[in-house]
């Protein structure tokens, strides 16, 4: 219940300010450059790691990104760089669809 209110809250404070709600949750943010690389920010907790598949697990979401060849160039709070070839990029809400 608490979490369902805060979320309620934010939503609130979101409308009412006319501010994203990306902004407002700190939701990740990615910036794609063709199929081949990946800036994100606010990724997250890195999950998995593979060359095929990387999962980062976010308060409010599931980040995965899948392709051939990946890797993590750069992985700090601010920023995730990632890169090689991206096939597919899906952000879900956590609660929602479960992300396989």
């Amino acid at each position: 219940m608490e979490e369902k209110l805060s979320v309620s809250v934010l939503k609130g404070i979101s409308y009412a300010l006319e501010l994203p709600e990306d902004i407002v949750f700190n939701m990740p943010r990615i910036t794609m450059i063709g199929n081949v690389k990946a800036y994100i920010e606010n990724a997250g907790e890195l999950m998995k790691y593979t060359t095929e598949e990387i999962r980062f697990v976010h308060k409010y979401a599931v980040l995965k990104i899948q392709g051939e060849s990946l890797r993590i160039e750069v992985f700090n709070k601010e920023e995730t760089v990632l890169a090689g070839k991206i096939d597919q990029v899906q952000i879900r809400q956590r609660g929602q669809d479960h992300v396989d």
